[in-house]
């Protein structure tokens, strides 16, 4: 009985091997403390979009997000992507402030591309540098069907004396109906030892109309 039993008495020596089921955990208490050590994903923030929406942002210290040096890899998802306008450009862009964010950190991409019409496949490389914008979903149809999707790496945002860079590779259903693959290098260039603090993704004329895009930390094991 309670009477017998003293409180914060029973240790795991009393306990079966494998008598801890999931019925017995309460949700929501494995936290990524508990799982400190252990190889995979930890989810940070899910974005769900499903009205126009200027962009979306994942900022350390803003709305229960983690970006900085918890972890030394980021990964992006992003599904279900359709923009407000016809023939837009879904674009990404960081920022190295702590407060009063601006999101103009000077970035550089290469980008390996192929666009598959009805009868062939087009090969489309692209570079460009210096600016604090990049495309990543390239002309993407917005007629109610024909959207996009995206992943993505960010490498060592806030670990001092490394270089920032990321990694996106896009699958995009193009206006006119053809579809484009692109995988996109990004150099982020504001200095090894300054922080990346946040990232985020609008587009060059129009708005989200819907989008999930979901921010995970790796943890490396």
């Amino acid at each position: 009985t309670g009477a017998k039993i003293a409180d914060d008495a029973i240790n795991s020596e009393h306990y079966t091997d494998g008598s801890i089921d999931t019925a017995h955990i309460g949700d929501s208490q494995v936290t990524s403390a508990k799982t400190s050590g252990v190889a995979g994903l930890t989810l940070i923030k899910t974005l769900t979009i499903t009205s126009s929406t200027a962009s979306a942002t994942f900022q350390n210290g803003s709305d229960n997000v983690t970006f900085d040096s918890t972890f030394d890899t980021y990964f992006i998802t992003g599904n279900d992507i359709e923009g407000t306008s016809d023939d837009d450009d879904m674009r990404v862009s960081f920022t190295d402030d702590t407060s009063s964010h601006s999101y103009d950190a000077a970035i550089s991409r290469v980008t390996l591309g192929a666009v598959r019409s009805s009868s062939s496949v087009t090969s489309q490389d692209q570079a460009s540098s210096g600016s604090a914008t990049e495309n990543i979903i390239a002309a993407a149809g917005a007629n109610g069907s024909e959207s996009s999707a995206f992943y993505g790496y960010i490498f060592n945002p806030a670990k001092s004396g490394r270089e920032k860079h990321a990694n996106f590779f896009s699958m995009t259903k193009v206006f006119d109906n053809t579809t484009r693959i692109q995988n996109h290098a990004i150099m982020i260039s504001v200095g090894s030892n300054v922080p990346i603090t946040g990232v985020r993704f609008n587009w060059n004329s129009g708005n989200f109309a819907k989008a999930t895009i979901r921010l995970f930390g790796v943890n490396n094991g």
